[in-house]
């Protein structure tokens, strides 16, 4: 900051609109810090920075979230979001039921690429008829969003664009809050599926995500910050688009049908 030269790199107009005796009197007056904040084109940390990568999702509350079976869906009774992570080009599918309540969440479609997405969603949409479809509309899913709108409206018969719901960033905000308070306050279940031996285990894509993922800071509210994981992100934030979606309270339980995703 006392360098006359790091004054001229930060400061186009030195010497015509703005004085070196103005700049002496700025660094005594506002410290090297402020200083070089005010005048030398230098950032406040970032706030996920100054937060640290430490994992989100304590383990212990993720892992009281594994049931020992899985949990039987009625067609109509159902919600799906979708998401994408552009680091590892996958996209996947999550299904939602239950409410806002009581929660249960299972990825239905993990896989690489994206072009398979937007005629799977049609697919699901036929044989589940969920009262919403929706995704992270400020992320990075609004460059997938147009096609996927597209397939909906030359399905035949169409499917209503308003079926889908993009979430705003404040939107999203709200989402990840509400998800991790059901994590930690144990509102939320996941799905399981058997293993070759006996037992059960959970879906690994959750799983390896939630391992890694911290938050980034955005204004009052926070959002999962896919710079701090080295795995697909798209599962975690399908889950969490679609447990947004469900009802404040359960909906009227019709027959069950057996899950068959």
């Amino acid at each position: 900051p006392e360098s006359r030269r790091s004054w001229a790199m930060g400061n186009a107009a030195l010497g015509r609109r703005i004085s070196h005796e103005f700049l002496e009197n700025q660094l005594g007056l506002l410290g090297p810090e402020k200083f070089s904040r005010e005048h030398l084109t230098v950032w406040d940390p970032e706030p996920d920075e100054e937060l640290g990568h430490e994992p989100k999702f304590p383990a212990e509350h993720w892992s009281a979230t594994l049931l020992n079976k899985r949990l039987p869906t009625v067609p109509g009774q159902v919600a799906l979001a979708w998401g994408v992570c552009d680091v590892t080009r996958r996209a996947a599918i999550v299904a939602g039921a239950g409410s806002l309540q009581g929660s249960y969440v299972e990825v239905i479609e993990d896989r690489e690429g994206f072009g398979w997405l937007p005629a799977r969603l049609v697919e699901l949409v036929r044989d589940w008829r969920p009262w919403k479809v929706g995704c992270d509309g400020g992320g990075a899913e609004r460059s997938l969003l147009p096609t996927v709108l597209a397939e909906f409206a030359q399905a035949d018969p169409p499917i209503k664009l308003d079926l889908h719901h993009s979430l705003t960033t404040e939107e999203y905000k709200a989402a990840c809050g509400g998800f991790y308070t059901d994590v930690v306050e144990h509102r939320l279940a996941r799905a399981t599926f058997p293993v070759a031996g006996g037992g059960v285990i959970g879906q690994h894509a959750l799983d390896d995500v939630v391992a890694e993922v911290g938050a980034r800071q955005m204004g009052q509210g926070w959002i999962l910050d896919p710079r701090t994981v080295t795995v697909s992100i798209a599962p975690l934030k399908g889950a969490v688009v679609v447990r947004s979606l469900l009802p404040e309270k359960p909906k009227p339980v019709r027959k069950a049908r057996v899950h068959s995703f």
